[in-house]
């Protein structure tokens, strides 16, 4: 990996942490490009209905066929790629905040409430603070330290994704 990273070019006067952490950040910003891009993919898969071309019984066989997601994430990129498609909110932007947050929004953009204050929390902020703004009701479970949001079904421990060694102290009450 060290040697992967001190060939790029410009990074050889840079420590290796810093070498580690631009290297990461490049290629989750590719990662994320390549989300977008594979949305725009299957919305032009779904809209001219080119998985019945290939013998799929249906758009979501075809999607499950693909073994890269569920249905639902998949749902949730053609959605991006629409609002991306009618100027409500930048591709720019979708990059910025990441898929899950950008995921997170799509309610509000359907309701016509997206402000420009959601999209900065989006942005910079975590997505529990983003949770609370968009109105999710963060439960607090008496018995440990985690948090239950009974609108996204997230299980969150101090206001990061539970472990798994820590949702089994998690109520399965909703």
């Amino acid at each position: 990996m060290s040697t992967l990273l001190s060939n790029q070019q410009g990074l050889s006067n840079i420590s290796l942490s810093e070498q580690n952490v631009l290297a990461t950040m490049e290629k989750a910003r590719s990662i994320k490009e390549s989300f977008l891009d594979i949305g725009d993919l299957l919305k032009a898969n779904f809209e001219g209905a080119f998985w019945s071309q290939l013998g799929y019984e249906n758009f979501k066989d075809y999607i499950e066929s693909l073994g890269l997601f569920s249905y639902s994430w998949a749902t949730r990129m053609i959605n991006l790629s629409y609002v991306v498609a009618a100027q409500l909110i930048t591709r720019e932007d979708i990059l910025e905040m990441g898929m899950a947050k950008a995921a997170l929004i799509l309610p509000a953009l359907k309701q016509g409430k997206l402000t420009q204050d959601i999209i900065e929390i989006a942005k910079h902020a975590p997505a529990s603070d983003l949770r609370l703004e968009l109105g999710h009701k963060i439960q607090e479970n008496d018995d440990c330290d985690e948090i239950y949001c009974p609108r996204c079904g997230e299980r969150l421990y101090n206001l990061r994704w539970a472990s798994r060694a820590k949702r089994s102290c998690v109520s399965d009450a909703t």
